[in-house]
């Protein structure tokens, strides 16, 4: 009678804390089904599915709390259980919980994964669950993708790059002529790089392993072998690759890559012996620029790389034939690489070809308000080529642009619009003597209001619960297309959105966020929201918001009452 006693309060206790007013209890169902592996490997992570059943049926509208455990010899530390081994049925559930790679044990041995309700412990599952070690047949194959087998490595450091499909996420330690050298991880797809020094020349191997948390070997590579020559010179330009190809048809874009030495900070290309815009240096030994073809000719290309710091320049004879537009014309990819290293020597001649490249171009032009009456804009375009300036041009009359604006970067406001007024603005990329250098843009024609005007002003970001769940929300921006959501573990006064990563996007507004009801002190995060507007511009909505996801005020204090009165109701059925 006072175990029925204490089992209900403890009951109500729970129901009155969380909320559960509807639904089906422990009391009317026959137990749970639980589907997970029987057998499973050390440190392996696997799903587990909890249902509630009767009469061999899964309970769709359940509402209870339960508790996961395993039990037979192991510490908490050796095990990862689904929500921390407590978890309570949402509506939305049905009946039914997938925990997706939810549960892992780290330690061989047979354990019992007990799942039991809150309210009557009678009314539980229980599973054998066998885990064994990984036994030297089951050690996964890690392929060693850098260096070659039989290669020749040149220089002091080589890269070492490997993968491995079967070990995600694992410890990977190198091995250099039978040494530790070096170790590192595996990405989520088992890949993994690192940079190791070679300090003995002639004949070297490598092996690498792989190792688990109980330090047991998983993962091994075949033993390879390969060479290092300190004293054959690494070329400067190792590769260059011309997209679309070397034939292409007038008004193409065309994009070099030049691969080069590690060491090479700076890239020029040479065009047709005059202009040499500086190459952007995309990451180490790569470099990249791209160009419009103007008019239909030869591009004679050079490099120009500044090598242990000299100068040097490189004619490879590469020439790019730019047709006039036609049908069925088919360009081809060119490559050259360090095999053709005749090529990348000659001298630098004095011919001069038309020019036929014309560098600076403005691209696409997006015009939005800046201010809730219209009465400011914004205005952004994009660069194509080397433009440093750019002339602003606007008025009432498409023919006669009267107001002039010069700015040193590819966006400006304009204020003191007349927003029932049409306006006409021109954008000219120019020199550094504000002279004009290039293609200005079409003329863009902007009345505000139309159907791509964005307004956002006075939005604010607020939180909110929702049926159990946190979300951020914001009222609807007139003629948005979607909004974009950004977060930060941390920010200050400067932060913005440039600084935080984008976590998704939604055309709703609101936004779920995470909240971590668990967590053993407060934690926050920094949210802001972006309006992508049916124009294309985007622009943030609010301030960037500090937004506590965790705990619950009075969470803590809730487990621990809970977690008392099942401490009660345990040591009274152990008593009884």
């Amino acid at each position: 009678m006072k175990k029925k006693i204490l089992s209900f309060i403890f009951y109500f206790v729970v129901i009155g804390f969380f909320g559960i007013t509807n639904g089906v209890f422990a009391t009317d169902i026959d137990g749970f089904l639980v589907t997970v592996p029987k057998t499973l490997s050390v440190n392996e992570a696997v799903d587990m599915e909890i249902s509630a059943v009767k009469d061999g049926n899964v309970v769709s509208d359940y509402k209870d709390m339960v508790f996961i455990r395993v039990d037979g010899g192991i510490s908490g530390d050796q095990v990862i259980l689904p929500g921390g081994g407590t978890y309570n049925f949402e509506p939305t559930d049905q009946g039914k919980k997938l925990f997706s790679k939810g549960f892992k044990i780290m330690k061989a041995g047979t354990y019992t994964l007990v799942v039991e309700s809150i309210i009557d412990d009678s009314i539980n599952s229980q599973t054998t669950i066998v885990v064994k070690d990984k036994k030297t047949n089951e050690i996964k194959n890690i392929d060693i993708i850098s260096p070659t087998n039989d290669g020749v490595e040149l220089g002091d450091t080589v890269d070492i790059i490997g993968s491995s499909i079967d070990l995600p996420n694992t410890p990977v330690q190198i091995f250099l002529n039978g040494q530790k050298v070096a170790s590192t991880e595996s990405d989520t797809n088992g890949d993994f790089s690192s940079k190791v020094s070679l300090s003995k020349t002639g004949d070297n191997n490598l092996e690498i392993k792989a190792f688990d948390i109980n330090n047991n070997l998983i993962g091994k590579s075949a033993r390879i072998h390969f060479k290092v020559d300190k004293n054959k010179t690494i070329p400067a330009i190792k590769e260059v690759i011309i997209d679309p190809g070397t034939t292409v048809e007038k008004a193409s874009k065309i994009t070099i890559t030049l691969k080069t030495r590690d060491d090479i900070k700076d890239a020029k290309i040479i065009l047709n012996e005059k202009k040499r815009p500086s190459m952007d240096n995309i990451a180490v030994g790569e470099f990249k620029k791209s160009f419009l073809a103007q008019k239909a000719g030869k591009i004679k290309l050079k490099f120009m790389v500044i090598d242990k710091g000299e100068e040097k320049i490189f004619d490879k004879n590469t020439v790019i034939t730019v047709n006039e537009v036609t049908t069925g014309l088919t360009g081809t990819h060119d490559s050259f690489n360090e095999k053709n290293n005749d090529l990348l020597t000659g001298e630098v001649t004095k011919k001069t070809e038309e020019e036929i490249v014309n560098l600076n171009r403005i691209g696409d032009v997006i015009i939005n308000p800046d201010s809730v009456d219209g009465s400011k804009i914004n205005i952004s375009w994009e660069n194509i080529g080397d433009a440093k300036k750019f002339k602003v041009s606007y008025g009432l009359e498409k023919t006669t642009l009267k107001q002039n604006i010069i700015v040193d970067s590819t966006k400006v406001n304009v204020e003191k619009i007349d927003p029932k007024l049409t306006y006409f603005f021109l954008i000219t990329p120019l020199n550094d003597e504000e002279v004009p250098d290039g293609n200005p843009s079409n003329i863009i024609e902007y009345t505000f209001g139309g159907s791509n005007t964005c307004t956002v002003g006075n939005i604010h970001i607020t939180t909110k619960r929702i049926e159990n769940k946190n979300y951020l929300t914001w009222t609807a921006a007139k003629h948005v297309e979607k909004y974009e959501i950004y977060r930060s573990d941390t920010a200050d006064s400067k932060t913005t959105i440039a600084d935080m990563d984008k976590i998704g996007e939604t055309k709703d507004t609101k936004f779920e966020y995470p909240f971590d009801i668990n967590a053993p002190e407060e934690k926050y995060a920094y949210y802001a929201i972006q309006a992508v507007c049916k124009g294309g511009q985007k622009i943030q909505i609010g301030n960037v918001e500090k937004v506590k996801t965790g705990p619950i005020d009075n969470l803590i204090a809730i487990i621990v009452f809970s977690a008392l009165m099942f401490s009660m109701y345990k040591l009274y059925k152990i008593s009884a």
